[in-house]
């Protein structure tokens, strides 16, 4: 009887290594690829997005960003495609940018795909490729008669979202419509969209004037059948948009003072402040800042200048000012203030001045050539961003002046770039340096432009460099800047969204549903490693947990029969 339950004891150990192996190798972390196309398409059809990509390991409220490269063929009737693609800053998942197919043919193809690169610990790799039947059918030959209108709820619109309907007089065939916005002149307003619904459209216009009119075309790009009539495949619209009228009068307002703790600042230091400024029809682009005492004599360094071309805008700016040191205690301390003037407007804001920055000043002892230099090279030359925006709208272009001064001919290399942790946003760091020469005693503005590309809306660095010829060092100036979204940007994806929705209505079927075998569907032609893992690799796995228990199960007879 003891023999017997001693036997049962060990099956139970033995039996659940084998399940902690399971448990490993089914273990689900890392990424996941899956074919998101239906099983069946259409032919003469464009399709993007093939697969989409899970970041498994994802958590709600924590931002990724993994890189991955994914190799992917298709083959059928006397077809053959092999490509590669890569996905930047994945975050939950992805199906944008996942390749692209237009079958030519009808029949039956095969589409696969693998992970074979990524910049995590993708442990799990039996989810890493993925493959899935399709067919594809003609319904080109189907006679029908399909025509395309745009609908709206009205024709004016008072600065309010425009909402329309994109409408076909047959929806039973599968069809793709692209729409975009025009104002008059033909400029484009909203950048092209391809949909596969008629649901409800919006747009958002930027208004620069009080009236402005747009048309909404449409044209239809896709449609599974044999359109006997093309001539109505094109659709327009013209609306009107009434805005408020716009002031006339420019208004500046000096919103904020950058202080030190105390509500003050010391002489020798640069007095921030931000500054709103509505230009109206004013015919002038310059607005003045400087720094004065209650006698209106300047205690800044220099007149910072900000120049505003654009009508009926409003414009948020940071500007520092730098303030006069005191070395020789002929400036007063107490009440001064900030005067900024332009576009037929002066306003003055009060703020406090206390003490001086005594580490700038000379000493009366004979320093060391060092430190000698280093004075000399300071009271020559000087550099500080006089005009950067605080928000940034993301894929637009923005402006950074820089205000430059030296008493001796100088040669240097100035650039700026957008950054957060160790990633640039604004392309390469260096893609806007400029080479720039100084004359002897001159005050030179630098105007660099910067275009933030694909970031997240949140805070981030901007960083202006400057390097002197003939130094190795490089001087820098970094400020705060906040990207925030588009508009555009904002309406481009909810229409997005809205297709991903409809698209994963379809994809919701597990890749378990089918079976295929890899060795067949990863041509030769690429050796990227593993693509599947064969049964005696997978045994191989499990050999360490079996040795194991037979290790156990053989001692423990031994110590038995003793």
């Amino acid at each position: 009887m003891k023999k017997i339950l001693f036997l049962v004891m060990l099956v139970c150990v033995f039996d659940s290594l084998l399940v902690s192996a399971a448990d490993e190798n089914n273990s689900c972390n890392g990424l996941r690829i899956e074919v998101s196309l239906d099983d069946a398409l259409f032919l003469g059809k464009t399709y993007t997005g093939l697969f989409r990509i899970d970041n498994l390991d994802h958590v709600s409220g924590i931002t990724d960003y993994i890189n991955l490269t994914v190799v992917y063929n298709i083959s059928g009737p006397d077809f053959f495609k092999q490509d590669v693609f890569e996905l930047a800053n994945l975050n939950s998942y992805k199906t944008a940018g996942t390749g692209d197919f237009k079958p030519d043919k009808e029949g039956n193809y095969t589409i696969c795909g693998q992970i074979i690169n990524s910049t995590v610990d993708d442990i799990n790799k039996e989810d890493d490729i993925s493959c899935r039947n399709i067919s594809v059918i003609n319904t080109l030959n189907i006679p029908c008669n399909i025509s395309l209108n745009i609908g709206t709820w009205k024709n004016l619109y008072f600065d309010e979202p425009t909402v329309f309907y994109l409408n076909l007089n047959n929806e039973t065939f599968t069809f793709i419509i692209e729409y975009w916005v025009e104002d008059l002149f033909g400029n484009v307003v909203k950048n092209p969209i391809n949909t596969t619904n008629t649901n409800k459209k919006s747009f958002s216009p930027k208004l620069d004037e009080p009236d402005r009119a747009f048309i909404i075309k449409a044209s239809l790009a896709f449609i599974a059948c044999n359109d006997s009539n093309k001539d109505d495949n094109y659709a327009e619209r013209l609306f009107v948009v009434k805005g408020e009228e716009p002031a006339k009068e420019s208004k500046i307002e000096i919103s904020e003072l950058y202080l030190n703790k105390d509500n003050a600042i010391e002489f020798g230091e640069a007095l921030k402040a931000k500054i709103s400024i509505y230009k109206g029809d004013s015919t002038k682009n310059v607005v003045s800042v400087w720094a004065e005492n209650q006698k209106a004599n300047k205690i800044s360094t220099e007149t910072s200048k900000i120049t505003i071309t654009k009508k009926f805008s409003e414009n948020i700016i940071t500007v520092p000012i730098q303030l006069k040191l005191n070395c020789d205690s002929k400036l007063d301390e107490g009440r001064h203030f900030l005067v900024v003037e332009g576009l037929g407007i002066k306003t003055k804001k009060e703020f406090l001045v206390k003490g001086n920055l005594n580490s700038l000043c000379p000493k009366e002892t004979k320093p060391s050539t060092e430190t000698a230099s280093e004075t000399k090279s300071n009271s020559k030359f000087s550099y500080k961003i006089i005009s950067f925006p605080l928000t940034v709208e993301n894929n637009n272009e923005f402006k950074t002046q820089i205000l430059i001064t030296a008493k001796d001919e100088t040669r240097l290399n100035i650039w700026s770039y957008v950054y957060r942790g160790s990633k640039c946003y604004s392309g390469e760091r260096e893609d806007n340096i400029q080479q720039v020469l100084i004359q002897s005693n001159e005050n030179k503005t630098i105007e660099l432009e910067n275009t933030i590309i694909d970031a997240e809306p949140g805070d981030y660095k901007l960083k202006v460099k400057l390097l002197l010829e003939g130094q190795k060092t490089e001087k820098e100036i970094t400020e705060n800047i906040e990207v925030i979204e588009s508009i555009e940007a904002k309406d481009e994806k909810n229409e997005k969204d809205i297709s991903k929705l409809e698209l994963n209505e379809t994809i919701e079927k597990t890749t378990a549903e089918y079976s295929c075998d890899p060795l067949n569907l990863i041509g030769n032609e690429i050796p990227l490693g593993t693509v599947y893992m064969s049964t005696s690799e997978k045994a191989s796995n499990l050999a360490k947990y079996i040795f194991l228990g037979l290790s156990v199960l053989l001692n423990v007879l031994l110590i038995w029969r003793r």
